[in-house]
């Protein structure tokens, strides 16, 4: 009886263990099952943090080894030079590697920009979030340039012959001599032209690239294209929210010069690539024609429905 009774605490002392396994092995699982690869779009696998990878419809970091579609331009260098590259990355071994020539350069030349049209994603709200990395090149001045656009969102749009006669943007620039980071929300026109709508808003940063040299700085933007003074412009550097406006009409179609613009009297369309009030975004390089010799690396490009974490890292399968 003896030994029974001792056989006995054995076998319930095995299998209380063995629930506390079988209890641990499930909540393990269900950890791991919000923190797996998954992959989007054919551009790489991500490493997805709790349901985040729900609100991400684009993202790249050059760790398959080439630039790939979505994006528009995989590398011609008449529109400048970006490869992959390995020299700097945030994330596994590769970034992506922007280039722009020593001046004079062409208007083909002086633009470097890697785009994910909106006719892709169709989406009226996001954030777009991208790390870029400047060496010690960016100590010298460029006094015969205006400075370095560095990326963001852009929506175009005119009349049905020129459909990219105007332009609304929100990208973050540098100044070309003090180097101080600016963020834009603008309307523009093609040289010559007249204006439509509105003028938009610049907001002059207390940071300047020369302080953030030889290391990767974070860069988000977010836009919501609305009409009746509901649009939002934001965006943050490093985490710090550096511009906002809100209570704004960000659609240009709400405008009465939408329905006869001032350049033919007709009714502006969308540019195809965006197909509706959907914004492309993407990073750049894209500086003037006397512009100086420049480069970055850029990782870690994602565009999303809500705000990407500074953690978040795009990584190669």
């Amino acid at each position: 009886m003896r030994i029974t009774r001792i056989n006995v605490s054995i076998i319930r002392t095995v299998v209380i263990l063995s629930l506390l396994l079988i209890a641990t092995t499930l909540i393990n699982s269900v950890h791991s099952s919000l923190q797996q690869e998954v992959t989007i779009q054919s551009v790489g696998s991500i490493l997805a943090e709790d349901s985040f990878v729900d609100k991400i419809f684009f993202q790249y970091g050059g760790e398959t080894g080439v630039l790939q579609p979505p994006w528009d331009f995989v590398g011609d260098e008449r529109y400048g030079i970006i490869r992959v590259d390995s020299a700097h990355a945030r994330t596994g071994s590769r970034s992506i590697y922007m280039y722009q020539k020593l001046p004079p350069k062409s208007e083909k030349e002086r633009r470097c920009h890697l785009r994910y049209y909106g006719k892709n994603h169709k989406q009226t709200e996001l954030f777009f979030s991208w790390w870029a990395y400047f060496d010690n090149r960016w100590l010298t001045d460029d006094p015969e340039g205006w400075g370095s656009t560095l990326g963001g969102w852009q929506l175009w749009f005119g009349p049905e012959t020129i459909t990219h006669y105007w332009w609304e943007g929100g990208r973050f620039r540098i100044y070309p001599t003090s180097r101080r980071i600016n963020f834009e929300w603008k309307w523009g026109k093609i040289d010559g032209g007249v204006d439509f709508g509105p003028s938009g808003q610049f907001w002059d940063t207390d940071y300047y690239i020369t302080d953030f040299l030889n290391r990767w700085v974070h860069f988000q933007v977010y836009v919501k294209i609305a009409k009746g003074n509901n649009g939002v412009v934001r965006a943050w550097f490093n985490n710090v929210l550096v511009a906002e406006k809100t209570g704004i009409t960000t659609d240009p179609s709400e405008y009465p010069e939408w329905e006869e613009n001032p350049v033919d009297g007709t009714e502006c369309v969308w540019r195809s690539q965006n197909g509706g009030p959907y914004p492309d975004v993407g990073p750049e390089l894209y500086q003037d024609t006397d512009s100086f010799e420049s480069w970055i690396w850029v990782d870690d490009c994602v565009s999303a429905i809500q705000k990407v974490a500074e953690t978040y890292r795009v990584v190669g399968k």
